[in-house]
């Protein structure tokens, strides 16, 4: 038994100490996901977290407030993100149809059908 719980992953240590991140894990956690596996999970400069296929086709998707915003650029690289666009972004007051049917400006581009076909032979 004290083998089978060395294997398993442990909780990052903000888990236990921060309930923002424990709340946009429940939301990442609850997203529907493209079935192909060829989405990807994007967090749009008005502050919705949508989970995309590979057309960028909004699968499901949900408003974060500022706080959980703040949790999710947290998880990424420093540099990888320009924090500043997200200042006073509030996914939240965001209508529920642009949640689904946001400009196409605000997702990012399409998987390449190279990309596709390498993703599917790596699934085989």
């Amino acid at each position: 038994m004290a083998q089978q719980n060395a294997d398993r992953c442990e909780a990052p240590s903000w888990y236990h100490t921060d309930s923002d991140q424990r709340e946009l894990t429940a939301i990442l956690k609850g997203l529907k996901q493209d079935a192909s596996l060829q989405g990807c999970i994007s967090l749009g400069k008005d502050g919705v977290l949508r989970s995309l296929n590979a057309d960028r086709d909004v699968v499901d998707a949900a408003g974060l407030n500022p706080k959980q915003i703040a949790a999710c650029l947290r998880r990424l690289p420093a540099g990888f993100i320009d924090e500043a666009e997200y200042a006073g972004v509030d996914g939240t007051k965001i209508s529920r149809t642009l949640w689904f049917k946001p400009d196409k400006g605000i997702l990012p581009p399409p998987l390449s059908q190279e990309k596709r076909e390498g993703l599917a032979n790596g699934c085989q």
